[in-house]
Parts: structure tokens; sequence; C-alpha cells
């Protein structure tokens, strides 16, 4: 063999036999000018690798390049793609906190709504108590009036005293009932609101879950094609003949 420098492709486990070698080269490497097929290829392999490994420090231009980023994280996801789903569990947790708050504020208000319903119901029989009583006194005077007006007129005037008063009480009570109605009203359009939010939040929770199983995925197929890629670089040595390892070891 050629006492020519040995290229960058020489095996780590050996040394190169002259000063000159270049165990280390960089990517910008130069092969022999001797016609040395193999450690051409040799040295070009190497320089790739060392090309592939500065640029696995920097998912961006593995993506630019067309390539696809290595994992560097131990569990065997990229930086970038971990900040990603930290992002998507704040979120889904920031959501489930709100959805949480949507759904307590509906419960107290429903019962809220409850409870206006009772009073509104107990107003409403009220008022009709004191309807009826109205009526049985309005009934009572003309009973009074037709049969003595002479002997029953204090009679007739403190009963039509006790009628303004009663009448008074039940216009009281028909503007609570009104009032009771309006904040029912209330309650019942808070709620509808409150139905609308609790579906949005839950509709933002279940886009969250599609983004972290689509960002999965995309990540599986990224993983997928490193590894093919890894495998596209391993082959040269795999596919090397008796007679090219023959000459690799005569030259180490």
């Amino acid at each position: 063999m050629p006492d020519s420098p040995v290229s960058a492709g020489t095996s780590p486990a050996h040394s190169p036999p002259s000063s000159t070698a270049s165990a280390g080269t960089s990517p910008a490497y130069s092969p022999p000018s001797s016609p040395d097929r193999a450690g051409t290829s040799r040295a070009v392999l190497r320089a790739l690798s060392e090309h592939l490994l500065s640029l696995a420090e920097d998912p961006k231009t593995w993506k630019e390049r067309g390539f696809s980023p290595v994992p560097q994280l131990s569990d065997g996801y990229t930086l970038v793609e971990a900040h990603r789903i930290d992002d998507l569990v704040r979120a889904n947790r920031r959501s489930e906190s709100e959805l949480r708050i949507v759904t307590e504020d509906r419960d107290r208000l429903n019962c809220r709504r409850e409870e206006l319903l009772r009073e509104r119901a107990e107003v409403s029989v009220n008022t009709k108590q004191l309807r009826s009583t109205v009526r049985a006194l309005n009934r009572r005077v003309q009973e009074l009036t037709a049969a003595n007006p002479a002997a029953k007129a204090e009679k007739v005037k403190r009963l039509e005293s006790e009628k303004l008063c009663l009448r008074s009480d039940m216009e009281v009570l028909l503007q609570e009932n009104k009032a009771l109605k309006a904040k029912s009203d209330k309650t019942q359009r808070e709620l509808l609101g409150l139905r609308c939010t609790t579906k949005t939040q839950r509709e933002v929770i279940e886009h969250l879950h599609a983004s972290k199983a689509a960002m999965y995925r995309s990540w599986q197929e990224e993983w997928s094609e490193h590894e093919q890629l890894k495998r596209k670089l391993e082959e040269p040595h795999a596919r090397e003949g008796p007679r090219c390892k023959a000459r690799r070891g005569s030259w180490s």
C-alpha cells in the first residue's frame, strides 16, 4: 500500500501510522491524491456524520434542510416538542380549572334559581289567598248593605277599610312577584350563558387533546424518518466486501 497519509475515515480503534493522519478531520476534509475509493468513501461518510451531529444541535436547521430533528431528551423528545407538550398540558389544566369554576357557578345559580322559584310560588299562593279574601269581603259587604244599611254602616266602613288594606297588600305582593320573576329570568339567562361557556371550554379541552395526539403522531413520524436516515448512513459499512475489509485492515 502507498505511504500516503491516512484519511479521516480511519477506524477509531486504530491509530494512523504517520504523524500526518487526521482522525479528527472537520467536515471540510479533502481526500488523498491517490485513487483510494474506500478511504474517500469513509472520509465522506465521517464528514457527513459530523455535519449531521452539528445540525442535531439546532432542530430548526434540520427542518430548513428537510431532515427530521434528532431527539435530544432522555425520553425521546426534542426540546421544542417538550416545550410544546408543556404548553399543551398547562393550557389543558387552565381550561379544566376554568371549566370547574364555571360548573360551580352554574350549580350555585341553579340553587339560587330554585330558591327564587320557591319564593315565587309562595307569593303566588299568598296572592290567591288575598284575592279570595277580598272577594269574600265584597260579598259580605253587599249582604250587609242589602240587609240593613243604616245599622251596619259602621261595620261596612270597617270592612271597606280592611278591603283597602288587603288591596294594598296584594299590590305589594304583586310587585314582589314581578321582581322575583325578573330575577328568575335573569338567572335563567345567566344559566344559558354558563352552558354556552361550559360547551366552549369542553371544545377547547377536546381541541387540546387532539393537538397533543397530533403532535405525538408527528413526533413518531419524525423519529421513524430519523431511524431510516441513520440506517442509510450505516449501510456503506454493512455492504463492504471481504476485499474492502482486507484493504482497510492493511491501511490501519
